[in-house]
């Protein structure tokens, strides 16, 4: 029997993130019209499946390659806000802050970022518990020198572990 901690996950999820849509990295779409992006590293793999563009949803899940058994998953729905900004410019800097995952919540970006190639936008994550049980928003903000800063984007995430009773030691059998 092999084990996995909260540490390992996260540490694999700090990885995935920077390999899969931050990267800009898209395998494939379901014959339904879903993305899916993909990462895999010894005997787990990582999921980001969503639909939508203006209005999106979609779910992250890491499964055991040997069992296909889910053994940690996010669910999140977000939204662009329509004000006229650049939504090429906007993803852009989304995808950099998302490259910048925090190894205590790998599931978005910092709790904030800025980036001086777009400094009109500020990025911002805050979320509650750790990757056992979590629920969090993030969001990106437009005019962010200016006291009148208006989100142009903005998601919520919930998720955890799917293996009841096991944390924080997940059982890879």
């Amino acid at each position: 029997m092999t084990l996995i901690n909260l540490e390992e996950l996260a540490e694999f999820l700090v990885e995935a993130q920077k390999n899969t849509f931050a990267a800009g990295k898209e395998d494939s779409n379901t014959p339904e019209g879903s993305k899916i992006s993909t990462f895999e590293k010894g005997n787990l793999r990582f999921c980001d499946i969503w639909d939508g563009s203006e209005f999106f949803q979609g779910k992250q899940l890491v499964r055991y390659l040997d069992t296909n058994t889910a053994i940690w998953g996010v669910v999140y729905r977000g939204e662009e806000y329509d004000i006229g900004q650049d939504t090429v410019a906007m993803v852009a800097f989304l995808k950099r802050a998302l490259m910048h995952p925090p190894i205590e919540m790998p599931v978005r970006g910092p709790a904030f970022y800025t980036d001086p190639e777009f400094p009109d936008f500020g990025y911002r994550n805050e979320w509650e518990g750790n990757l056992s049980r979590m629920r969090g928003t993030d969001g990106i903000f437009y005019n962010l020198s200016s006291k009148h800063q208006e989100p142009v984007f903005e998601l919520i995430y919930v998720g955890g572990v799917l293996k009841k009773g096991v944390w924080p030691v997940l059982d890879m059998k």
